[in-house]
């Protein structure tokens, strides 16, 4: 399967802070594709810099900009969609394969 291109795509990828799983492999795949800045975001932070230094690898014209973010929390996803457009003038793709429901807990 061909990948499609990403060249000169500004995007936000949730869950991009563990070491290994599908936020990250998501990442590599954007940087191979040619997006030019992907914000890596995450809970974790501590895996950022080996994201940064892997995807250096792959594409020196890919920009990573790791982002402590919790997904549950509207305003701060908000926040940082502001942000990214701030610093950058657009975001091309927000990225989140992660849901949360909260329900009432009741006593049974």
């Amino acid at each position: 399967m061909e990948l499609r291109s990403f060249t000169h795509t500004r995007l936000q990828k949730t869950g991009a802070g563990t070491p290994h799983g599908i936020g990250r492999s998501a990442v590599l795949k954007y940087a191979m594709a040619g997006a030019s800045i992907i914000y890596a975001c995450d809970l974790q932070e501590q895996h950022f810099s080996s994201l940064i230094e892997q995807v250096k690898l792959i594409s020196s014209d890919c920009k990573i900009v790791g982002c402590k973010l919790d997904v549950t929390l509207a305003e701060g996803v908000e926040a940082l969609v502001r942000e990214i457009v701030g610093k950058e003038g657009r975001l091309d793709w927000f990225v989140s394969r992660h849901g949360f429901l909260r329900l009432p807990q009741h006593e049974y």
